[in-house]
């Protein structure tokens, strides 16, 4: 893994010490809270990028109204 999301280490390694801990009972609800944790950063992460790309298209486009005269 590497270092772009420590946070996500933090977590990962978290839930393996956990199972270690509480045993194999509880592997099935660690599992899908850490997949819980990383799809909503996942959500996060490609919200973020769809922001951006609309505002450099909306953005594009007004320039391109000023420059051209005609309103969006």
């Amino acid at each position: 893994m590497t270092n772009r999301n420590p946070e996500l280490k933090k977590d990962l390694d978290a839930a393996v010490q956990t199972r270690k801990e509480l045993g194999e009972n509880y592997e099935t609800a660690l599992v899908e809270s850490f997949l819980e944790k990383l799809d909503d950063r996942l959500d996060e992460t490609v919200e973020r990028a769809v922001d951006k790309r609309l505002r450099r298209r909306l953005a594009e486009q007004q320039l391109t109204s000023c420059r051209t005269g005609i309103p969006s």
